[in-house]
């Protein structure tokens, strides 16, 4: 079982086949879904498949799937593929995994402003301080590589506040990833 990140996002990729086994491309009358669901069976996310790009073996395929709203930790999910071609549905368990309760990734909003010491976030929890003393790290833009421990979270703003402050204020669609203490 695979433990995944919680705000990530995850590719699936499975093999379309017909009913003799042998691997087939979507064309008119076939269809191809990921399916995530809870160890209690409920439906959490569908997402479409579509062929890899630049592969030029027949039938593979992927979905991608965002792990955030709808996702929790202590859940373990299962991520089935169905495909359905001439008319006949298959379906097949593809992966498990659960969430890795010590990581979240997330994003920052427009913020405005954001600083080099508070900015606004993408992330849903909505207690504050939710992620106090958290060290975040900046995985994408001018940042990456630049840790810090959050000292404040507004969870009514979703703005976070580090101790120290990053070089330069993060901007829109910067990526990071949280890990709890």
């Amino acid at each position: 079982m695979d433990r995944l990140v919680r705000g990530s996002t995850h590719q699936f990729s499975f093999i379309v086949t017909d009913a003799s086994g042998a691997p087939v491309d979507i064309d008119v009358g076939t269809t191809a879904t990921v399916t995530v669901y809870d160890a209690a069976g409920n439906n959490i996310v569908d997402e479409d498949a579509s062929r890899l790009v630049g592969l030029t073996m027949v039938g593979h395929y992927n979905a991608q799937v965002v792990l955030n709203t709808g996702f929790g930790f202590g859940v373990f999910y299962s991520a089935v593929a169905r495909a359905t071609v001439d008319g006949i549905e298959t379906k097949s368990i593809i992966a498990t995994f659960d969430l890795d309760p010590g990581r979240t990734m997330g994003s920052v909003s427009d913020g405005a402003p954001n600083t080099e010491t508070n900015f606004g976030t993408y992330l849903t929890e909505t207690v504050d301080n939710y992620w106090k003393d958290s060290l975040i790290l900046m995985v994408s833009g001018d940042l990456v590589g630049q840790v810090k421990r959050v000292s404040a979270y507004d969870g009514t703003t979703k703005k976070i506040t580090v101790a120290g402050g990053f070089t330069v204020p993060p901007i829109e669609d910067d990526r990071f990833e949280l890990l709890t203490r």
